[in-house]
């Protein structure tokens, strides 16, 4: 019998957490609500669960989750997807982040920003550094970071014939939606900003990063 895997991103973790009727779920800006996630290949959902470990800075904050959307699933057939091993290309993902990070803007109906070639690079190395230390860079020649690692884990569900990269390269940015503090930097308003990306593809993960620069 096959065993069908369901897989839970949570973007929001904590070794302390209940469904405690103290706390309610956030609803300003950017909430998951009212600015939603359009991926291809997740979906999220609230978990009704907090944070409550006083120590953590997110306390109480709602745990969210990632689901595969409908119609995809990762199965004991697809655990090593030989489609996506196959096709998968760092240097393609790269070519499609601009292009994805505007469609982005353009589903919560924003105009297309900028790229700057210098942010892109800086972002691109450290990117890099990520693989070994996952922690954000010094702040030096930007005004706002996002960084991020995907499991490889969660792309073995995109289908054979789909663009394997150019679904990555989408979820470069959806994997960030549920967080206002991430939201805020990817959907600014102020025409002054620009952006710049960077990704790196180990064997298990994709290391994500996105700078922000406000030109005069």
């Amino acid at each position: 019998m096959k065993k069908i895997f369901t897989l839970l991103l949570v973007i929001i973790t904590s070794l302390g957490y209940s469904q405690n009727s103290d706390f309610e779920p956030y609803r300003g800006k950017y909430n998951y609500i009212d600015w939603p996630m359009y991926s291809q290949l997740w979906t999220l959902q609230g978990t009704g669960r907090f944070i409550t470990d006083k120590n953590d800075r997110r306390y109480g904050s709602e745990i969210l989750r990632k689901d595969l959307v409908e119609g995809r699933e990762i199965t004991l057939k697809n655990l090593n997807n030989s489609y996506v091993k196959e096709n998968i290309n760092e240097e393609k993902v790269k070519s499609y982040l601009y292009e994805s990070f505007n469609e982005f803007r353009k589903d919560y109906e924003l105009y297309p920003v900028k790229e700057n070639k210098k942010l892109t690079k800086q972002s691109q190395e450290y990117s890099k550094q990520l693989v070994k230390k996952f922690k954000h860079s010094n702040g030096k020649n930007r005004d706002g970071e996002c960084i991020a690692s995907i499991s490889r884990l969660t792309i073995n569900a995109i289908k054979e014939g789909e663009n394997v990269n150019k679904i990555i390269a989408e979820c470069c940015f959806d994997i960030f939606v549920g967080s206002p503090s991430h939201m805020k930097i990817l959907l600014k308003e102020d025409k002054r900003y620009e952006y710049g990306f960077g990704v790196t593809i180990t064997d298990d993960k994709i290391f994500v990063v996105l700078q922000a620069q406000k030109t005069p």
